[in-house]
């Protein structure tokens, strides 16, 4: 069927688009998506678009009981918005990553990733993260979360000191895979040696690896913890454990894996929790492991302005020609990493 209606290429354009640290090609594509849809209704063409709104939760920042924040620690905030308010990830302060004073390698390896300067979360994490502090941070995905404990983790390795220095426990396979090539991205230009490891690969290839210098430990926890209770994954060293998706982490199937793995840390360790969600449990960790941790919250925006949705109404037999004409328009933008 030949396509004479020029709706469908600017109409499929407009679907949805993760967001980045730049801004310019996210505003640009979503002034464009905002015309075209316009465009469409004007026309009174077939494939009529509505743009999806996403309401926010109203939620205190531990789920149950409006648990609040609990005592002890400070608190950072971007301020409230309304529950039906987009909000631009990219609204950050005007830091940038050289107001950090990071290795000149790590500064190489941020820019050359793509990252012009820092999102909210890596504002407020990359600073207190760098003085030592415990930091519980709340944030979705998509707003460079993975980059907010990747970047102190490598600025604080001594690449001289052969030893495990931080532990990045996540609670999937993939999710490590994609950690841990967040960090090779971003310390490409420093000397650190970054190894995954999770359940279901070979323990012994995992065994003769860590016979060979390691500085950065990305794993699930009942791995880490297997290496580490047969003495091959040494974490006398380990100044940092941070922890990804941590209302997972602390569920029933991790948190015994999670509270043995703290006894083999030095009692000086460093914790930074991340999740989007915190549940009592959450808490409940909180209490007995960081006392006084710096708290982040910038979920009271849920919805993303990088991310914007709309859906069409087409005919039955329009729908498989407009979902292949869809992929081919925003495949390349729907491969952006976290």
């Amino acid at each position: 069927m030949k396509r004479k209606d020029p709706q469908w290429p600017r109409a499929i354009m407009i679907f949805s688009r993760p967001g980045s640290c730049s801004s310019s090609s996210s505003s640009s594509l979503a002034r464009t998506s905002a015309d075209s849809a316009a465009a469409m209704r004007g026309r009174g063409g077939r494939g009529v678009f509505r743009r999806v709104g996403r309401v926010a939760e109203d939620e205190a920042v531990f789920e149950r009981g409006g648990g609040g924040l609990g005592g002890g620690g400070s608190e950072s905030r971007l301020g409230k918005k309304s529950s039906l308010e987009n909000v631009d990830v990219t609204a950050t302060k005007g830091n940038e990553f050289e107001d950090y004073f990071l290795k000149r390698e790590l500064l190489m390896g941020i820019y050359e990733k793509g990252f012009e300067r820092p999102s909210p979360i890596q504002e407020e994490s990359i600073p207190i993260a760098l003085t030592g502090s415990d930091i519980l941070a709340r944030a979705k995905n998509g707003t460079g979360k993975t980059a907010a404990f990747c970047i102190p983790a490598l600025e604080k390795i001594d690449q001289d000191k052969n030893a495990i220095q931080v532990v990045i426990l996540v609670p999937t396979r993939e999710l490590a895979l994609q950690t841990s090539q967040v960090c090779k991205e971003l310390g490409k230009h420093l000397k650190i040696q970054v190894m995954v490891t999770t359940g279901g690969t070979s323990l012994k290839d995992d065994i003769m690896r860590l016979y060979q210098p390691v500085h950065l430990l990305v794993g699930t926890p009942g791995r880490v913890l297997d290496l580490t209770k047969k003495g091959v994954c040494v974490l006398k060293n380990c100044s940092m454990l941070v922890m990804d998706e941590a209302d997972k982490l602390l569920s029933r199937e991790f948190q015994p894996s999670i509270e043995q793995l703290l006894q083999f840390l030095p009692s000086n360790r460093q914790i930074l929790l991340f999740s989007a969600t915190f549940p009592v449990t959450v808490k409940d960790f909180k209490d007995r492991y960081l006392p006084r941790p710096y708290i982040i919250n910038l979920m009271d925006e849920l919805t993303l302005k990088g991310i914007t949705q709309y859906y069409a109404f087409v005919e039955e037999r329009q729908k498989v020609h407009c979902l292949n004409t869809l992929f081919s328009k925003v495949w390349p933008f729907t491969v952006a990493s976290n």
